[in-house]
């Protein structure tokens, strides 16, 4: 039964569908999503795009082949640029790169006025980064003069020379807006001066903007971070916050092993003392 026999146009249908998608009960998002799909199936643009845009996030574009052919068209036929980075990413998701790239340029080549445009060229700029850094780097710039983007700030901090204070820059300004490995970046930079400087920490008050930074990335739950905040603990002497840190830090399955290894480490030295 379609959408018009009730009326209904598929902009409406989509409409409702988003309204649903908020609600907390799980058999009112099923039936949202249920919309979405028949909005989606009558071609209502914004339907398609956010069936596509979930699929491309979770790995599941062979759940939506007709959305995604609708998106497609729309690159293709039509000066759309947010379709143009749409089916981009898409292509990315299949690791399609080379076509991924020629989209995600055709996108940006226009103004940056749709929405999705910052996506669309920190997607660019990080293909580029494996073979055209001087590419990425202009990518970026634009993405932080145009759009203001956190992480363009981030990864232009990753491009630039280390030592170079722009640097230390562009990693305030993607912290400020909540990169978290942006901040825990600059605790690692403020570390490095502690370590260099060659005095060691007595109190936590002495590792200053190393452990500020460092504590910001860790509540955010950036697992590094986590590890560093239970070293610096331990360091001072504080044994029983540093393994709440720690224990932390195990949960977070990139740094299972690091936290495994140091929680081994200080057992032994433990053993030692007592």
């Amino acid at each position: 039964m379609g959408a018009n026999n009730h009326g209904i146009d598929p902009w409406t249908l989509g409409v409702i569908a988003s309204i649903l998608d908020k609600c907390e009960s799980l058999g009112q998002r099923k039936f949202g999503r249920d919309l979405l799909v028949t909005a989606a199936s009558f071609g209502d643009r914004a339907s398609n795009f956010k069936l596509v845009h979930a699929a491309t996030s979770q790995g599941r574009l062979h759940d939506v082949t007709e959305s995604l052919q609708h998106v497609g068209i729309l690159a293709k036929t039509g000066n759309d640029p947010q379709a143009m980075a749409l089916l981009g990413m898409a292509l990315f998701s299949q690791r399609k790169e080379q076509e991924a790239l020629t989209w995600l340029r055709r996108a940006s080549a226009g103004a940056l006025d749709f929405p999705g445009a910052a996506d669309a060229l920190i997607l660019e700029g990080r293909i580029l980064m494996s073979h055209d850094k001087s590419g990425a780097m202009a990518v970026f710039q634009r993405a932080a003069d145009e759009l203001d983007d956190p992480n363009a700030y981030f990864y232009l901090s990753k491009l630039v020379p280390p030592d170079l204070a722009a640097r230390e820059v562009y990693l305030i300004k993607a912290a400020a807006s909540g990169v978290m490995e942006a901040s825990h970046n600059l605790g690692v930079i403020e570390l490095a001066k502690i370590n260099k400087g060659g005095k060691q920490p007595k109190a936590l008050d002495d590792y200053g903007m190393a452990r500020d930074w460092t504590e910001v990335a860790a509540e955010g739950g950036f697992g590094l971070s986590m590890l560093n905040m239970a070293m610096m603990y331990r360091n001072v002497g504080l044994r029983d916050q540093a393994m709440e840190w720690l224990e932390k830090a195990g949960e977070d399955t990139k740094v299972l092993e690091e936290a495994q290894a140091l929680r081994e480490n200080w057992d032994s030295e433990d053993a030692l003392e007592g």
